[in-house]
């Protein structure tokens, strides 16, 4: 008979590469404020390289509840959580699956850290008890000639004052 050979090459896959995972701030200026806590907030950020394609899963869990998005085609995610889930719990994980072309698996993942501020700076008083002349009374001579002074903390918001 005849005889022949025949070379053939293989290529083995057997991993998928991970890529990078970013979050952006979680608000302007990265802390939760009360008004911010009982709102919802867009968590936002990248994921790319690696095997990390558009309509991967994005996963995080925060203060117990599941948040799950998926990556846009530019790269972007972005999901809508409750304000006071991001109060609770001021880091998490973010987490990306994805898959190769051989089907096999990778998660890409980075932690989020972000603080929480829901107290405004001190107790909300002047710390000056001493009203009207010293006696804590406003009389009828005094009632027309009253003045107030007070202070406030370099760099505070003052939104109302209460008399």
């Amino acid at each position: 008979g005849n005889q022949g050979s025949v070379t053939d090459t293989a290529t083995l896959d057997t991993s998928a590469d991970a890529g990078t995972v970013n979050v952006n701030n979680i608000t302007a200026d990265d802390v939760i404020n009360a008004q911010e806590a009982g709102q919802t907030i867009a968590v936002t950020g990248t994921a790319e390289g690696g095997d990390i394609a558009e309509g991967d899963s994005v996963t995080m869990t925060i203060n117990g509840t599941e948040y799950t998005t998926t990556v846009g085609n530019n790269g972007e995610w972005s999901v809508d959580v409750a304000g006071s889930d991001l109060a609770a719990d001021t880091e998490f994980d973010v987490v990306v699956n994805s898959s190769d072309a051989a089907g096999n698996t990778v998660e890409s993942t980075t932690t989020s850290t972000h603080s929480v501020d829901t107290s405004a700076p001190g107790d909300g008083t002047d710390g000056n008890n001493s009203i009207a002349f010293g006696d804590e009374l406003i009389n009828s001579d005094e009632q027309s000639n009253i003045g107030f002074t007070g202070q406030v903390e370099d760099g505070a918001s003052v939104d109302s004052i209460v008399i």
